[in-house]
């Protein structure tokens, strides 16, 4: 069963918010019936990698394969479905999943006739588990990281085998699945009209204003990259965390993993000083790839099928790479030697200086063209300015390079490894102290050694640290 928790760990690249005390505390009234900050803050969570559901309806023209459905009445779960995964019915799935990238535009779709949504923006139930049935294999926060119902802040961790992504979420996404991977919040990524419910900003499918409510408190509507689409993901998340911050009485804690730390960083920077300064207390970073990872170099070329047998590796490749995150995910030149090979064949090496010639010999061209949308988003790694936990693991064999035979890049690599905590190399996860000096709320290091990249939201001491981080001043 590890197989099936790694791939939901890291692959897809889907990335989506949610909050482990959605509503907020009320504020407690004081003497002379003025308000009081309530003693436990709100907190949001921000998974990576596929950390969340995702749903989808199909009305297509064609499909590629008589077994897959063209056409349904209502939507169904995409991720996570182990039915879908199976021989002959993965091709349906990765035939819905996929993003179509438009190389004029520098933006991406899904493919025609397929309407995917994110359910249940800013609660935890599409998070707890990512498979509905809620078997086991898709349990993440139910038992490691939250609870869907009154769940109290810093007590919603409880040992478990299975923790987060989606990626994506949004997983994102954690979950925008456009050129970061994942979905808006309220919109579905075709063209369907988004469906009406549940009260704003929580609801994935409320159709939210253009732009901020006026106000001093409000900062302009982040513009997020020439291509722009995550303007809705981010106000909805703006507009959550002030509405739970003035529900409780005080800021919010933002809490991400894997994928979620690099939205989380990009949301900050967008932010005046003055709005973190009253809206967040404190941002707990947990096993962040602030450089990027060596993996995603066997995702785009080769495919990672995640040690699962039945589904192989190229067959999955032509899915991962129309992950947009999965290539804003290589590493970066500020944190890899320049002249370390990254990827070894009989006939060339690469480094981190070589990625348009590699994007160009394994005939993904349009992969260079998503790298050079992504990269600069957070390559500067400004200081989120706001106070930052971060914790990582060590001591884990990690991938750091491959080495491939003649029949490169279809076949599988050998693997050289290094330390980390099996997803994100340690030259990576430890790219926050740079901040420490550089902003004025302090900056904590936390290693956890022998701490695998989804094993650690459930280990006790990153639990017991979170608690502190919720109960302090």
């Amino acid at each position: 069963m590890a197989g099936w928790h790694r791939v939901t760990a890291l692959s897809l690249g889907l990335l989506l918010l949610f909050c482990a005390w959605c509503s907020g505390r009320p504020a407690e009234k004081c003497l002379g019936g003025e308000t009081c900050r309530s003693p436990r803050p709100p907190v949001v969570l921000i998974p990576g990698d596929l950390g969340n559901q995702l749903e989808a309806k199909l009305d297509k023209p064609s499909v590629v394969h008589y077994i897959c459905y063209r056409k349904t009445d209502t939507f169904f779960t995409l991720w996570l479905n182990l039915e879908l995964l199976i021989p002959v019915a993965i091709d349906c799935w990765i035939d819905n999943i996929r993003l179509i990238y438009n190389t004029t535009t520098h933006t991406s779709s899904s493919p025609p006739g397929v309407f995917v949504r994110v359910p249940g923006f800013g609660k935890t139930y599409s998070l707890e588990y990512l498979d509905p049935s809620k078997r086991s294999v898709g349990e993440w926060t139910s038992r490691g990281g939250g609870q869907s119902g009154g769940g109290q802040p810093g007590e919603t961790a409880r040992p478990a085998d299975r923790t987060l992504c989606p990626l994506q979420a949004c997983i994102s996404s954690a979950s925008c699945r456009r050129w970061w991977s994942g979905a808006t919040p309220e919109m579905t990524t075709s063209e369907e009209p988004p469906t009406t419910g549940g009260k704003p900003p929580v609801s994935p499918h409320t159709p939210r204003p253009a732009a901020p409510p006026a106000g001093p408190s409000s900062p302009p509507l982040p513009s997020v990259s020439p291509a722009d689409e995550n303007k809705e993901y981010f106000l909805a998340l703006q507009q959550m965390i002030e509405e739970m911050a003035e529900k409780a009485g005080g800021p919010v804690v933002l809490i991400a993993h894997s994928m979620g730390n690099m939205y989380t960083l990009y949301f900050l920077n967008q932010q005046p000083q003055a709005w973190k300064d009253k809206y967040i207390k404190a941002f707990v970073c947990l096993g962040a790839p602030w450089a990027g990872v060596a993996k995603t170099l066997r995702v785009v070329t080769s495919g990672d099928n995640n040690r699962i047998p039945v589904i192989s590796s190229l067959k999955i490749r032509s899915q991962q790479r129309t992950a947009i995150s999965t290539n804003w995910l290589l590493p970066y030149a500020h944190s890899w030697p320049k002249d370390q090979v990254l990827i070894q064949t009989p006939k060339a090496n690469y480094t981190v200086q070589d990625y348009e010639r590699l994007y160009s010999d394994i005939g993904f061209q349009d992969g260079w063209l998503m790298r050079q949308d992504t990269e600069p988003l957070v390559s500067e790694l400004r200081p989120p300015g706001v106070e930052v936990h971060c914790l990582y693991g060590s001591g884990v064999p990690t991938a750091a390079a491959y080495s491939y035979s003649d029949k490169f890049p279809d076949v599988e690599p050998a693997v050289l490894y290094g330390n980390g905590d099996g997803t994100v190399n340690l030259q990576s996860a430890v790219q926050c102290k740079r901040w420490a000096g550089r902003q004025r709320p302090p900056v904590t290091l936390k290693e956890l050694p022998g701490n695998e990249h989804v094993n650690m939201l459930t280990n006790f001491t990153t639990v017991a640290y979170i608690k502190t981080v919720l109960f302090s001043p």
